[in-house]
């Protein structure tokens, strides 16, 4: 069973998921733009709909290290300890 963090940020993926892509190929190590086609204004609206639903800030350089699903769970999870 995902986290609840997880299912946050599947849950603001959806919506941007290029044509054709599956929600079901929201995988743990699904790569945002490789797999998921997210571009970067994509990426950024993602991380500001996760910012403001979780009350977490995000820097700029911990955004262009993003990589897959697993990064921003990682990061939304560190975030949310401290």
């Amino acid at each position: 069973m995902p986290s609840p963090v997880r299912e946050t940020i599947d849950r603001h993926l959806a919506p941007l998921l290029e044509a054709g892509v599956e929600r079901g190929s929201l995988v743990p190590e699904a790569r945002l733009r490789e797999d998921l086609g997210l571009s970067s204004l994509d990426a950024v609206s993602l991380i500001m709909a996760l910012e403001q639903e979780l009350n977490a800030e995000i820097s700029d350089p911990e955004l262009a290290e993003l990589r897959s699903i697993d990064d921003v769970v990682g990061l939304i999870q560190r975030k949310l300890a401290v």
